[in-house]
């Protein structure tokens, strides 16, 4: 698992995406439409599907693709 950040482009875009990979107790930023989590690599591969800008936690550089 990683700690990352994925940011979105709407609230509604979040929440679908929350819903989508079932991730248990996000840390969510309602202003920035954005969550912190520990997601495997199946997840964010997933959160790319739903449109999510990802980033690491440590230094929120962008993750390649």
């Amino acid at each position: 698992m990683q700690r990352v950040t994925l940011k979105f482009s709407s609230l509604q875009a979040l929440g679908e995406c929350l819903y989508k990979l079932n991730i248990d107790k996000p840390v969510i930023d309602y202003y920035e439409y954005s969550f912190k989590a520990d997601l495997t690599q199946e997840q964010i591969d997933a959160a790319r599907e739903c449109g999510a800008e990802i980033m690491t936690d440590t230094s929120d550089t962008v993750i390649p693709e």
